[in-house]
């Protein structure tokens, strides 16, 4: 017996969906190796390992909850992964375990996928991923149906979810937006589980965060036709927030939505014959998605009393990506944040060293000062001048000292006129006659 509703806000939804252009990548990729005697064991701070004459690994001396010795992986000198070992319980993680965490960008980039080589051609196994995170974007029609669903009157629906009964009190509307009166943010299942599925404004996002290499990879798949600048979208949406005025989305610009599906050791394990292989392909990663929205995140028009007789829904675009190629965006080739705080450091050092020529010391200082501005480190710089302080006094020349500690307040001092500049607005030269 088929219900009566009207159908035509999800059919031309679905029509919508048809006509999308979408992109498919990893977002987050966290995995095991087993050593077999790539790495001793035990490091130093500032201890090196040479790969090859594109990979090296720099030991930082910030141990994690898990595990004590901590190296960032650089590719071709860019922070490109964190790698972890020598557990601290052996109950939670064996003794030769290393886990390698990549950095977002890498993910886009593509490459992830040359260090994993990399690595497990030098003497470590691949034994699993911890977590993996999958994102679909383009999806704005998604959103719009969330919507649909959400505002359903009780006996009135047109649309049902499928999931597992136990299932079905695990999806949630988030962040209300009151000008369009449509919810910004979907949850399927929590942050406690082993699997959850969100959908959220990607563009929103990418602003606030800075993420240039995301928007690159969108107009090199076809998503959005030109670039933005996100520097001034993040000026505008700073100066909109400070009035109180909360932003929901990005104003003149389309704004990109995105589906996330991110998936625990517990619930990886459950792929079937689940290889790396498969995070290579967009192939690989839509049938990752495909089996684990299964009974999880699966929909079908209400035009039957029994509802397994319901005509089925793709809420997803799965035909999108069947054999489709997608262009990688090249690695960043730019300065990043991760070399801007080396940078910092490193002058910092020679300076306490005396491996800095004295005629230079005004032009580290203006260096020091312009990766601060263009990186927003002053709280990192904040933080860390005592602790370089400390830590290289001992090899100060007692009759140093006072020149580098005039030296250090002038650093510390242009911080606060970048402090005082950024909040007032102001140039550098407005801001350094001070408060």
């Amino acid at each position: 017996m088929k219900v009566e509703s009207d159908f035509s806000e999800v059919e031309d939804l679905l029509n919508e969906q048809e006509q999308g252009k979408y992109c498919i990548t990893l977002d987050w990729l966290s995995m095991y190796f087993k050593n077999l005697g790539l790495f001793e064991d035990s490091y130093t701070e500032g201890d090196e390992i040479i790969l090859n004459e594109d990979i090296v690994l720099t030991e930082i001396n910030r141990p994690t909850l898990h595990f004590n010795t901590h190296f960032v992986l650089f590719y071709k000198k860019e922070e490109c992964a964190h790698v972890l070992m020598h557990s601290k319980n052996e109950v939670f993680f064996a003794k030769d375990i290393v886990k390698v965490e990549f950095t977002n960008h890498t993910l886009y980039s593509g490459v992830w996928q040359t260090i994993y080589d990399c690595l497990a051609s030098k003497g470590l196994r691949y034994s699993g991923c911890s977590r993996i995170d999958i994102a679909i974007d383009g999806v704005g029609y998604l959103q719009k149906l969330m919507n649909v669903y959400a505002k359903q009157n009780l006996g009135r629906e047109t649309i049902l979810l499928k999931n597992n009964s136990e299932k079905r009190s695990i999806f949630s509307a988030k962040v209300l937006n009151p000008k369009t009166r449509l919810f910004e943010n979907f949850n399927i299942g929590s942050s406690g589980g082993n699997k959850m599925i969100t959908i959220y404004n990607k563009s929103l996002e990418i602003v606030k965060s800075g993420k240039d290499y995301i928007q690159e990879f969108w107009l090199k798949n076809g998503v959005i036709n030109k670039l933005n600048d996100l520097k001034l979208q993040g000026i505008e949406l700073n100066r909109e927030e400070r009035k109180g005025d909360q932003q929901y989305y990005i104003k003149g610009q389309e704004n990109i939505y995105r589906f996330e599906i991110r998936l625990k050791s517990e619930s990886i394990k459950e792929i079937k014959k689940f290889s790396i292989e498969l995070l290579k392909s967009p192939e690989g990663l839509i049938s990752i998605v495909r089996t684990h929205c299964k009974k999880y995140f699966e929909a079908c028009f209400n035009d039957n009393e029994n509802i397994t007789r319901c005509t089925n829904i793709d809420l997803l675009p799965y035909n999108k990506f069947g054999g489709k190629l997608i262009d990688k965006i090249q690695r960043v080739e730019k300065d990043g944040l991760y070399k801007a705080k080396l940078l910092i450091h490193g002058l910092i050092q020679d300076m306490h060293k005396e491996y800095l020529e004295e005629n230079k010391t005004n032009e580290a200082i203006e260096i020091i000062r312009d990766r601060v501005a263009k990186y927003k480190l002053e709280s990192y710089l904040e933080k860390k001048l005592p602790e370089w302080e400390k830590k290289y006094k001992k090899f100060v020349d007692p009759k140093r000292s006072d020149t580098l500690n005039f030296i250090m307040n002038e650093i510390g001092l242009r911080n606060e006129v970048n402090e005082l500049a950024e909040r007032n607005g102001n140039s550098y030269a407005t801001a350094a006659f001070g408060d």
